[in-house]
């Protein structure tokens, strides 16, 4: 009689792995992944809230998207390659007898990197459409002369920190009085790998 063949189960054995922060966030811990290869967690993608990054529970309606760009030395490297506020947030600020001014727009930044910026004003009173139009129009033309003054990075630092932020409201509130001006989302346009 002849033996039965019996297959080897190969197990391989999976490992932690930290994933650090870029250089704008100090290189924090921002958490681990269960990997057989840490090489193979390159190119993934993760979005953490920015409470659980800087330890401040008052940003947690702040979400940033990373993405996992090499490992060096038993840790994950990451890039920011977005920020967004949550729905909830934004819901939040709009409040009866206020008007939303938003728009979603392509720019170029000073290091020729493509972004999605979704900007977002909100009026302390109700506005008419041709005063919604004049303010689209200042927000727009914001928005053009300082992102292609920043590259990618600075961008970023501006809009993690606030300051982008506040100068364009600054810049807005010459129109009317405003209960808010943020920038809803703003995502880095990946190139597409032709396979």
């Amino acid at each position: 009689m002849a033996k039965k063949k019996v297959a080897k189960v190969v197990v391989k054995k999976k490992r932690w792995v930290t994933v650090l922060a870029p250089k704008l966030f100090n290189e924090r811990d921002i958490g681990e992944m269960h990997v057989e290869d840490p090489q193979s967690a390159v190119g993934r993608k993760l979005t953490v809230s920015m409470a659980t990054i800087t330890g401040e529970p008052r940003k947690q309606n702040t979400m940033v998207k990373f993405l996992i760009s090499r490992f060096a030395g038993e840790k994950l490297m990451t890039e920011i390659i977005g920020y967004r506020l949550n729905t909830a947030a934004t819901k939040r600020m709009i409040r009866r007898n206020r008007s939303k001014i938003d728009d979603s727009i392509v720019y170029k930044t000073a290091d020729e990197k493509k972004v999605r910026v979704k900007p977002m004003i909100i009026t302390r009173n109700k506005m008419q459409s041709g005063a919604k139009g004049e303010i689209r129009r200042l927000m727009k033309d914001f928005l053009a002369k300082n992102i292609v003054k920043l590259n990618y990075e600075q961008l970023m630092r501006e809009i993690v920190l606030g300051k982008f932020q506040k100068a364009m409201h600054e810049t807005v509130k010459k129109l009317c009085p405003l209960a808010g001006s943020e920038i809803k989302n703003i995502e880095l346009i990946m190139p597409k790998k032709i396979s």
